[in-house]
């Protein structure tokens, strides 16, 4: 039968409950090593400490911004965040886990017992709705409903427990020297904000593991704090441009610093390669000198693309911070916790606990000074998940970066315009980095100017910003990295082979970008059949490949074809075919350009690519600034393009029309005058006719979709979910692991050790009873030879069941969805599950080889 919550919403008719003194009622127990349990501190004494801690974070971000953000009410907030374990029901049930049974006559079954809801109920009364509201929203499920409970429900102890928490409430404000209390600092766009820094209060406060009957002290808090990690840093003053970076500032990093604005939005502008990197970076070493900026989050789209700056941000702070304050960056996203170490070797070589270890959890992470990762762990600060305001109040105050902010669905954009916006109301300066921007997704970022004019400024480069009391400024820049790229639009995929090959024979660096994996791998096979016997160098990167395998190929490719990679490309021609890894936050430079046609923000990206550093590079003689768009076909407004609409995947029919409209024409683009012509001509709103009007009203409802669906996700209605149901991103097509074992596990039991092909030892698997670092030290080694891949392409998880091997090691999912899949790997490199049938689907068998990646391969009719 259910439980009738009603049933104790009435007010008691029964006598008045009996009380325990305030130095009996207990906050917590404390578990021996033996794993016996012990009295802890007191609620009062609890309190008392997450008050001063909360004091002393305040005074740890004393002389920046962040302090505006912590108002007086947030003392009285981290005060009285548990008052609801003063009840009898609590004590029955702190006691009992003590062994010892209370009786106060209270009939509320202990499982029931919310002291969340409990202080929010108490507090009502005395405080108003929003003050209850945001005090018992502390263990992070956001703001509780009161729907089926009163003050007067009985669990809460009636007239005698009453008269004992106001005794409490006015022991705590004596105690504390509590500020006056004006419910009116609870400002709405900062709540989130001062509700995550209680929830950190509460979290450190209650490590301090304070023994029954002892009273926190100001000077004990003021330890955890600084043990945690929340120590300020020293910034090195007066430093120039030339000091932390090793070249003189162009154009556009000059006038950014001439413009500094602590809390304004920037939308940085310009074209690929030009240091708006570096130019984000120095705004925040000018805005961390003078104490405007608390520290720093750089928000990528990919886990690639954020390991590669975190490199560059690590090189970066030490320039910037004195040697005895030295911080790191700490990298974050779904996998970079399988290399966080908390212990380093001192100067005698013993392991010691690193000083910001604290960090390292994933809920915690954001509250690191310095961090670099995907914007998907920026955006859990919006959506709701469990405590997102913790999260809220790790990037207040905080310089955040947002880079490639063009390469985001709908879905994701529109939460990164919510997550924009509350960075602005969170005390942060927000730095947004583009080479493709629209006009459309920029005035959602930014606004239009104060003019009165809805009109984007159309100059290019261009810096936008937004200071923090909503002034806007536009600042067109010169352009920094004139090129001229001749166009040559082919639909003859032959012609454009023999192209590549004749270039590589005359000994230039070919970059060919494919729009999926499979149609990458079948032209690499053409490639290297038709350079058999020649010098030329065939290479392939995507995604389907193991971890580690992946980042060697990736490493070595990146190194011939960047900026110090003169020598090497001397040696020989090279062809490198890629897929849309290679557009993006990789610094590579290729002589000439074969790409498929994609949206043109895309194709832009990886025009970027070629003769991205210009004359530094010694060329062959015969190169040429060139590109060949590939069309698939020509889309001819005649003809029905709904009915194939699906056979542009992964991109949209519609916007890839729209593009080759653009492309079509042109015979040479001028870099970067064209850029910003190229993406209105593409995404500019305009009528269509035929069945373009078909595809138009679909992806009108798509987008629409998206955008609901990613509002609802950012609502405080929507229940909260836990970290692993979250979506930042919306994809037709989900992403899985696959593990490859080798055939039959060479006989050996899956749930002891697993043989893997890429390996010569097996992974031993560890006993239940492990250490967390000994499971992970596993972890680390499936996941580096594991491929990501689109569900389509993986077996199916019944196929190859994994919950006895790896059920207790890592999450496997349920039976909606399985994100980790496995398949024996055969001597011909073809699939198999565990009755050793092909793996595959609908006559599609997978197949794995070391050169072509995972593959997918038809049977023959």
């Amino acid at each position: 039968m259910a439980f009738n919550f009603q049933s104790y919403a009435q007010k008691s008719q029964q006598p008045p409950i009996a009380v325990q003194p305030l130095a009996d009622c207990l906050a917590k127990t404390i578990r021996r090593p033996d794993g016996s349990q012990h009295m802890g501190c007191t609620v009062e004494a609890h309190l008392q400490a997450v008050c001063y801690v909360l004091r002393e974070l305040k005074k740890s971000f004393a002389h920046t911004s962040l302090v505006d953000f912590l108002p007086p009410i947030a003392e009285w907030l981290a005060a009285l965040h548990d008052i609801g374990k003063l009840t009898p029901v609590f004590q029955e049930k702190i006691y009992a886990a003590l062994g010892i049974k209370k009786n106060f006559g209270v009939s509320y079954p202990f499982e029931k017992e919310n002291h969340g809801l409990s202080t929010q109920l108490v507090l009502r009364r005395r405080f108003g709705d929003r003050f209850s509201q945001v005090a018992a929203a502390h263990h992070g499920f956001g703001f509780l409903s009161t729907t089926f409970h009163s003050e007067d429900s009985q669990w809460l102890g009636g007239a005698e427990w009453d008269t004992l928490r106001d005794q409490m409430i006015t022991n705590l404000e004596n105690e504390l020297a509590l500020p006056a209390f004006d419910p009116d600092q609870l400002d709405e766009q900062t709540i989130s904000a001062v509700l995550g820094a209680v929830i950190l209060a509460d979290w450190l406060g209650s490590s301090m593991e304070i023994p029954y009957g002892v009273q926190p002290t100001p000077e004990w808090a003021a330890r955890t704090v600084a043990e945690a990690g929340f120590r300020p840093c020293e910034v090195r003053q007066g430093l120039r441009f030339e000091d932390v970076f090793p070249f003189s500032p162009n154009a556009l990093q000059d006038r950014l610093l001439r413009e500094i604005h602590p809390g304004a939005c920037y939308v940085i502008e310009a074209e690929m390669g030009c240091g708006k990197t570096e130019a984000a970076l120095f705004v925040a070493y000018k805005l961390l000198e003078d104490h405007s900026a608390t520290g720093i989050y750089f928000a990528l789209p990919t886990q690639l693309t954020s390991e590669k700056i975190h490199v560059r941000m690590d090189d970066f702070l030490s320039k910037i911070i004195s040697d005895s304050t030295r911080k790191e960056s700490l990298l974050i996203h779904g996998e970079a916790w399988l290399n966080w170490s908390t212990y380093c070797d001192n100067e005698d070589g013993v392991a010691t606990a690193k000083p910001d270890s604290w960090f390292y959890a994933p809920k915690r992470a954001l509250l690191a000074p310095f961090a670099v990762g995907t914007v998907d762990q920026a955006l859990m600060s919006v959506i709701n998940v469990r405590h997102r305001d913790l999260r809220a109040f790790g990037l207040a105050g905080k310089v955040v970066i947002i880079d490639e902010i063009h390469s985001y669905d709908t879905y994701t954009g529109t939460l990164i315009n919510e997550l924009v916006r509350h960075l602005k109301d969170w005390g942060c300066t927000v730095i947004i980095l583009s080479a493709t921007l629209s006009a459309a997704a920029q005035k959602k970022l930014i606004g239009s100017p104060n003019s009165g004019s809805t009109t984007i400024p159309q100059a290019y480069p261009l810096v936008s910003v937004q200071d923090s009391i909503g002034q806007r400024l536009s600042i067109p820049i010169n352009p920094l990295c004139r090129k001229s790229v001749k166009i040559i639009n082919s639909t003859d995929e032959l012609a454009c082979i023999n192209e590549a090959l004749c270039a590589a024979a005359g000994g230039q660096q070919v970059l060919w970008i494919e729009n999926t994996v499979q149609n990458a791998q079948r032209l690499y096979q053409t490639l290297s059949g038709a350079a058999v016997g020649t010098t030329i160098e065939i290479g392939l990167i995507h995604s389907r490949y193991p971890h580690e395998a992946r980042a060697a190929n990736e490493s070595r490719w990146v190194s011939m074809y960047g900026k110090d990679g003169s020598q090497e490309r001397s040696l020989r021609g090279r062809i490198l075919l890629g897929t849309q890894i290679l557009e993006q936050s990789i610094d590579i430079d290729a002589d000439f350009l074969i790409t498929r046609l994609a949206p043109s923000d895309m194709l832009l990206q990886r025009i970027g690519r070629l003769w991205r550093h210009g004359s530094l590079l010694q060329r062959p003689k015969d190169a040429q600034c060139k590109t060949i768009v590939l069309h698939t076909a020509f889309f001819d407004p005649a003809v029905d393009l709904y009915v194939s609409r699906y056979d542009d995947l992964p991109y949209e029919r519609y916007v890839m029309v729209r593009s080759q409209e653009i492309w079509w024409q042109k015979e040479t683009i001028q870099i970067p005058e064209d850029i910003r012509p190229i993406i209105e001509g593409t995404y500019a709103e305009r009528l269509e006719q035929g069945s373009i009007s078909k595809l138009k009203a679909e992806l009108d409802n798509r987008v629409r979709s998206m955008r609901q669906q990613a509002l609802v996700s950012a609502s405080s209605t929507m229940n909260v979910m836990d970290d692993d149901a979250a979506r930042t991103r919306l994809n037709d097509q989900p992403q899985i692991r696959l593990l490859l074992i080798a055939k039959n596990n060479h006989g050996d039991d899956l749930s002891d050790k697993i043989w893997m092909p890429f390996s010569d030892a097996p992974v031993i698997l560890p006993l239940p009873q492990a250490t967390i670092e000994e499971k992970k030290a596993v972890l680390k080694k499936l996941y580096a030879q594991m491929i990501k891949t689109s569900e389509y392409c993986a077996p199916s998880y019944d196929s190859f069941t994994l919950d006895e091997a790896l059920g207790s090691l890592m999450y496997l999912g349920d039976r909606n969805f399985r994100p980790i899949r496995a398949a024996y790997l055969d001597h011909s490199g073809f699939l198999l599950d565990k009755a050793s049938n092909y793996s595959g689907h609908k006559g599609v068998r997978l197949k794995y080889g070391k050169k072509l990646g995972l593959q997918t391969v038809r049977d023959e009719p």
